[in-house]
């Protein structure tokens, strides 16, 4: 029978933590372990985790805790590193998880033996806990096509466009740690964990919200995190054509290096897929960057079909050519 490890990561999180756990230890299939990775809480979080893993009942997992200031990226990577389990859980410390999500995402792993990596839907909810009246899934437009389409390939086409995954409703086989270890610095962690999957595997998409994803103002992942909304944000937005951030295309050129390093563990169609994209990344960031010749170029680059080819590519086209409008000098 598998193991399961959740990857908790905190940081001032004591206002939220306890439903959090309690949540865990209430799931219908039961954990195996807890790593809780602290980033340098200030309040009272680890105490009450503490005392929330001592008053639990029943089959009790093992609660172990880590301190120290890492940053929320290479947090989740000790975290996931110190996991034992055959199955592991991202998790963030503000949200509620419905009783069935270990069952349903351990079931789904165990359906598909190419799938490294499982995630679902998440309600949205308020500081209160009271449902906003959407999902992550219709935030970030993966509708039934999309869905349809990670059934068949797996996801990789979704995920080299635009990054759809949220951390707090994944879990992932231990074997994905083989190729993900480190975390690429480019990447947020959810992206990376997500997109090296579906390179060396599979990426399953549940279509049941699994995860209370909690909304609210203070909900940092880390030292520096991203909040909820701002990641929302970023998986409806298309990639950007310039941008101070990392981009597109610096993000595809980091996975290239890492297909490059295991070239016979890659399937050929799939590092074709992402030659392919990275590709058409590079023609994108490579146009003008103000005022008409931008325009013109991007324009030229829609009449050649570089976008239609792509996955979601109208309306990545669009953005640009309102983008590169706005850029008119005034």
């Amino acid at each position: 029978m598998k193991t399961v490890s959740i990857a908790l990561c905190t940081y001032n999180g004591e206002r939220y933590i306890e439903e959090q756990l309690r949540s865990i230890f209430a799931q219908q299939t039961p954990v195996d372990e807890i790593v809780v990775s602290d980033d340098g809480s200030s309040d009272r979080t680890l105490q009450i985790v503490q005392r929330v893993a001592e008053q639990a009942t029943g089959r009790n997992p093992e609660v172990r805790i880590h301190r120290g200031r890492r940053g929320i990226t290479k947090n989740f990577e000790y975290a996931v590193e110190q996991c034992r389990g055959d199955v592991i859980f991202l998790c963030d410390q503000d949200d509620v998880w419905e009783r069935d999500k270990v069952a349903q995402l351990t079931s789904a792993l165990d359906s598909d033996p190419g799938a490294l990596l499982a995630f679902s839907d998440a309600t949205l909810i308020d500081a209160r806990g009271a449902r906003l009246g959407s999902t992550q899934y219709r935030a970030a437009r993966l509708g039934h096509r999309e869905l349809a389409l990670f059934g068949r390939t797996g996801g990789l086409e979704i995920l080299l466009s635009r990054s759809v995954v949220t951390g707090a409703t994944v879990a992932f086989r231990r074997e994905l740690l083989r190729w993900a270890i480190p975390f690429h610095p480019k990447w947020l962690h959810d992206e990376w964990l997500a997109i090296v999957a579906a390179m060396f595997g599979r990426v399953i998409a549940l279509p049941a919200a699994l995860t209370r994803y909690r909304q609210h103002s203070a909900n940092q992942l880390g030292i520096g995190g991203v909040s909820g909304f701002e990641k929302l944000r970023d998986a409806i937005s298309a990639p950007r054509l310039s941008s101070t951030a990392t981009t597109r295309a610096e993000k595809l050129h980091a996975l290239a290096i890492l297909a490059t390093a295991f070239r016979g563990e890659v399937a050929p169609d799939r590092r074709a897929l992402l030659d392919d994209c990275l590709a058409f990344q590079m023609r994108r960031e490579g146009v003008p960057r103000n005022g008409f010749p931008r325009l013109l170029a991007i324009a030229a680059l829609g009449i050649r079909g570089a976008y239609a080819s792509k996955e979601d590519g109208m309306r990545i086209l669009a953005k640009d050519l309102i983008e590169a409008a706005r850029r008119f000098p005034t």
